[in-house]
């Protein structure tokens, strides 16, 4: 019996296929009060409909330099905001159902952020205090591995395999 599931799953990989994971990643760090450098990546393909970001409607930004390597486009500017921007939303947009982005923010106290956007939730709050456990990129991890067809045959075939 074994051997007949271990062949099915064996028939069942072939037409199966993996792929890379690059979600975009939205880094700002404060400079001075309330002002933030910027820095957006997200994955070559994305290059002619790339994210959009809504900031609080208290903040302004500089006018956008791109670059890119090998992956990625570079997106860098500077945002000004007149108020801070914790307990305020950051909204993601042109996100596909591929393509998730991270949020990380660096205060001047030295306190962080992060969070994690997706196309079912383009959305993120900023708290007003600083989260203990950064659990965003656990959940995401998480989520990728029990979605991702490839990854339960890769498991299930080690299993047997041991």
């Amino acid at each position: 019996m074994k051997n007949i599931y271990f062949f099915f799953l064996l028939i069942f990989s072939i037409f199966t296929n993996s792929h890379e994971f690059n979600p975009a990643h939205l880094i700002l760090n404060e400079e001075s009060n309330f002002s933030y450098s910027v820095k957006l990546f997200y994955p070559q393909q994305y290059k002619y409909n790339s994210p959009k970001i809504l900031y609080p409607s208290s903040c302004t930004s500089s006018e956008v330099s791109k670059s890119s390597n090998i992956k990625n486009i570079i997106e860098t500017y500077e945002l000004e905001c007149s108020e801070d921007i914790k307990g305020k939303k950051i909204r993601f947009e042109n996100l596909d159902f591929l393509t998730d982005a991270l949020l990380s923010i660096n205060f001047l106290d030295g306190s962080s952020y992060e969070s994690i956007a997706g196309s079912r939730n383009l959305e993120i709050t900023i708290p007003l205090e600083q989260s203990v456990y950064p659990v965003a990129y656990f959940n995401l991890g998480f989520d990728h591995l029990l979605k991702g067809i490839d990854h339960i045959v890769f498991f299930n075939m080690s299993y047997f395999l041991s």
